[in-house]
């Protein structure tokens, strides 16, 4: 059975909208023919509103429904589109925030691996900070973004198990990496 729509489609003008020459009674119709959703048929309709099929046949061919409705339908694919793709690059912004954030605490560690020996003030490796910790967290925030495509257009590849962490996951593991950097700049200063 087909799914019943609630909502009144936009007032701006657009394919549903009241057009001069259609009385009040006859755009309700419109609307009403419009919220049956893909299973619609005048049939239904009519059965709906206790109006006869002729009555509405004639409305909809002197006012275009069939066309109309297909026309609404295609605006509300294309609106559904462009608010995925805006979901998409709102996602993408926070995780590139998220991997800068990443790589910012892999640098302050990769900083941190050289010290300077108090006693003969040479430059040495601090033995107490793996380079390993340092060159996980730096892919980390690598893996954190997708790949970007190879043309313009296409969907970068999002194929990697670190990408497809949520958003709460990847703040998390930030803030646990950020944390892990502060305490080993607590190391080098002491």
């Amino acid at each position: 059975m087909g799914q019943t729509r609630t909502l009144a489609p936009s007032s701006d003008g657009g394919p549903l909208a009241r057009r001069p020459d259609e009385s009040r009674v006859a755009h309700e119709a419109l609307l009403a023919y419009w919220r049956l959703g893909p299973d619609r048929s005048l049939r239904k309709l009519g059965k709906q509103l206790g109006k006869h099929l002729s009555q509405l046949a004639g409305w909809s061919s002197a006012h275009q429904w069939q066309q109309r409705v297909r026309e609404q339908e295609e605006r509300e694919r294309q609106e559904a589109s462009a608010d995925q793709r805006t979901v998409r690059e709102e996602t993408r912004r926070r995780r590139e925030a998220n991997a800068e954030q990443v790589e910012r605490v892999a640098m302050a560690g990769l900083r941190s691996l050289i010290v300077r020996d108090p006693e003969t003030g040479e430059m040495r490796f601090d033995e107490q900070i793996k380079p390993t910790g340092i060159a996980s967290l730096m892919r980390i925030a690598e893996l954190l973004l997708p790949t970007p495509p190879e043309r313009p257009g296409e969907e970068a590849d999002e194929g990697n198990p670190l990408a497809r962490l949520s958003d709460k996951d990847v703040q998390k593991l930030s803030e646990i990496l950020e944390e892990a950097g502060d305490e080993q700049d607590d190391k080098t200063e002491d």
